[in-house]
Order: C-alpha cells, then structure tokens, then sequence
C-alpha cells in the first residue's frame, strides 16, 4: 500500500479521522479520543521529539500558514521510522499527511557518510588534489591540505581564496594545452590524462609536476 497517512484533527490535536495506514505504520490501534500531543505510552510519537511536535503544531495554529517538518515516529515492532509531515487547515481543522521517509533518510545519510569518508581520505593524502568547477576558466572548486602545502601555502582557504589555477602556471600556454587535453579526454572518453608542467609556488618558485 501507498506509504501515506492522512489524519484530520481537531485544533486541540484530538483526531477525527486517521487513516488505517497510520495504525498499520504505528501499531497504535484507531480510537476514540486519540490525541497528537498525548503524553502516554501508546502515543505514536517519539518521547525525545515530541516537545518539538507540540512547538511545531502551536506554531501552525498560531500563523495559519501550511507546515513541513520532518521527524521519527514510532513505529509497530518498536522501531523508529522517519515521516515528513505536512500540517494546512481544513476548514476549522488541521488536515496532516504523514509521509515514510525512512528509505530516503537511510540513502540520504549513507550519501553523506560515504561522502565524508572520501573527504577525509582525500585529506590525509600525501599528494595533492585539487578539481575545477569551470576547467576552462580554471575555478577551484576543491583543494586539499596537501596541494596548499605543495604550493607553499598556510592552508586550503588561502588557495581557495585564489579563485582560479591559471596563476599557478610560469607558462601560461601549458593550461591551455592541459584545457584541451581536458577536452580530448571527454570527447575521446579517455580514463586518463597525464600532464607534466612547471608551475610556481606562493613565492613564484617554479618546479616541476605532473598533473594526472
């Protein structure tokens, strides 16, 4: 079934109708008298965020204006589970879908997790890395500790602060043969491009690298 639930409430969070999804999702049975904001064991909101329901819902009945939040729910077999709810008037009530979320959540914080895996691998090399948000314009999009050192720079936000690679070269005409080998790698679908070219530090000492 659709992995949503709607509820219509009265303003003192006393529920009218609740959707048979919502006592599937809770293990709450449908009642008589259930309430959003009761304070009991049974209630299908999670102990550690229900102040911030009741501040949520005090805030839509105080402005009137539709509400989106998220947040965990408890959910049958004991388990937590993220919904997205969206709280509009209907009339004298409120009208709140629940949406589960939980499948986008866990993806959302895998993303997130891996992402910073990457970032602290890429910190702790002992090479440097570095990626262009505009190739030919040459912005920096990214830097790690190690290409600022390289460079004879204090820390990444200096390099940042640079804007652009292109002064990082003696010879100007050796990023322009590294933008079209750029170009070539993409229309030739190459994996790699391997570039050796003398660029200058902070204190425009030049040396020698190869750009991979």
């Amino acid at each position: 079934g659709a992995s949503v639930g709607v509820s219509i409430l009265k303003r003192d969070g006393e529920f009218i109708y609740r959707s048979p999804w919502n006592a599937t999702f809770s293990g709450v049975p449908n009642r008589a008298h259930q309430s959003l904001l009761a304070n009991t064991d049974d209630a299908d909101i999670a102990p550690e965020v229900r102040d911030r329901i009741r501040a949520l819902w005090h805030g839509f009945l105080d402005s009137g204006d539709p509400l989106t939040a998220s947040f965990p729910l408890g959910a049958s077999g004991g388990t937590r589970r993220w919904v997205r709810a969206h709280l509009s008037a209907l009339g004298d009530h409120v009208l709140l879908h629940l949406v589960d979320i939980t499948d986008l959540t866990t993806v959302q914080e895998a993303l997130l997790a891996s992402s910073e895996r990457y970032r602290s691998l890429v910190d702790n090399l002992g090479i440097g890395v570095y990626n262009l948000t505009d190739p030919m314009k040459g912005t920096f999009g990214s830097v790690n500790p190690t290409f600022a050192r390289i460079f004879g720079y204090d820390s990444v936000e200096e390099v940042m602060a640079l804007g652009s690679a292109t002064i990082a070269y003696e010879n100007p005409e050796d990023r322009l043969r590294f933008v079209s080998g750029l170009l070539e790698n993409e229309f030739g679908r190459s994996n790699t491009i391997t570039f050796n070219a003398r660029l200058l530090k902070k204190d425009r000492t030049p040396f020698w690298t190869r750009i991979v």
